[in-house]
């Protein structure tokens, strides 16, 4: 990156490391992502998904300080982050989510933090977390800045 590398803010969401990695994945992105794609669109879903990507890969690597990392977990936490806020602060925008996938959400960043299951990317995980819950609070904050409803 620093050489103006910028494709490596995006291209981690790219690699994966093993079968079960991309696995697990995919089944979050899907899972996530067909809900809140059908919802906003396309266009909608890029911006998230590209400014996920960059604040996870780069949060990583500021913490890390190495490029060796990869997968799309940080993307998934940020549309979970998203649906999880955007759930708490707009209950009639339909995005609860059940007590128990935030739980396992929130264990399994716990357990990877614990370093048990091998090296994970655990600052892009929580640079995720991050994002997407500030995608998630625009729209409360939009209702509490402008008055809009």
């Amino acid at each position: 990156m620093a050489r103006g590398e910028v494709w490596r803010l995006i291209t981690p969401i790219f690699l994966h490391f093993s079968l079960m990695h991309i696995l697990f994945n995919m089944l979050s992105l899907s899972s996530f992502g067909n809900l809140l794609e059908k919802k906003f669109g396309s266009g909608w879903f890029l911006a998230v998904v590209l400014t996920s990507a960059l604040a996870s890969n780069l949060t990583q690597y500021l913490w890390a300080g190495a490029p060796n990392f990869g997968g799309m977990s940080g993307v998934v936490y940020a549309l979970f982050g998203y649906t999880w806020a955007r759930g708490h602060t707009d209950p009639w925008a339909g995005f609860r989510l059940p007590a128990n996938s935030v739980f396992t959400m929130l264990l399994w960043l716990v357990v990877c933090m614990t370093g048990t299951v091998g090296p994970i990317a655990n600052a892009a995980h929580v640079g995720g977390l991050v994002m997407g819950g500030l995608w998630g609070l625009i729209p409360w904050l939009r209702r509490r800045i402008l008055g809009q409803w």
